[in-house]
């Protein structure tokens, strides 16, 4: 049934987006949806795959899903998106946080709620909010980068659900993988302050100066983050 509901949300929206010209905050919004409703179909159907177990163990495992493949996800969306030179950015981030939180984890040696050690910060936390920092850093709040934040929230959500980690070692991961993947990555963003246009865009002004329009200024900052 979840799929099913999932698939009508994401076909509502492509029908959409091929019988009408969307503005550039319906497009936003349409891209948003159908990231939404991808992640929460995988989810879901992470979800339900172990049927034999409590409801506490299945969320875990969807957080260890997002834990395993996130980082990897991360580099290949930037490498989509700027080549080599981003992807090495996103994957140093991620290097760099696995290994800060290893060292962290031994040097604190905080015990965890089911009684083991090395609880701080949380591993599978820091990983996957990493990944969240990496997109956030080179395009800012779109919708793969809200994805990523529901994911690492996801994650985050499970271990201490799992009795794996306190909420205060979930929240410790998140920053530092947050920060460090942000660090790796965001010199690839575009703010609109750096978009010049040395020629005529979308006509003249009354004064006879070039004119940008804000769609035209959207687009070439668009262009320049995702090139």
């Amino acid at each position: 049934m979840w799929f099913r509901l999932m698939r009508r949300w994401q076909n509502k929206a492509a029908i959409a987006d091929s019988t009408q010209l969307r503005s550039p905050k319906q497009t936003q919004l349409a891209c948003l949806q159908r990231d939404t409703a991808r992640i929460l179909a995988l989810t879901c159907f992470l979800y339900v795959q172990a049927p034999m177990v409590s409801a506490n163990d299945r969320l875990v495992q969807v957080g260890d899903f997002f834990h395993e493949y996130s980082q990897l996800g991360a580099v290949a969306y930037t490498y989509w998106n700027h080549g080599f030179e981003g992807a090495l950015g996103c994957l140093a981030g991620s290097i760099v946080n696995n290994e800060a939180t290893r060292v962290l984890k031994r040097e604190i040696n905080q015990p965890r709620p089911n009684g083991g050690d090395l609880g701080m910060p949380s591993g599978h936390t820091s990983r996957v909010a990493s990944s969240f920092g990496c997109l956030l850093g080179q395009e800012g709040f779109t919708a793969p980068t809200i994805a990523m934040g529901a994911a690492t929230a996801i994650t985050a959500y499970s271990r201490v659900e799992g009795n794996y980690h306190t909420p205060e070692q979930v929240l410790a991961g998140a920053i530092l993988g947050t920060t460090l993947g942000y660090l790796g990555t965001q010199h690839l963003y575009v703010s609109p302050s750096e978009i010049s246009v040395t020629m005529p865009v979308g006509g003249n002004s009354d004064s006879g100066g070039p004119q940008v329009t804000m769609e035209a200024r959207k687009s070439l900052i668009d262009f320049a983050n995702n090139r």
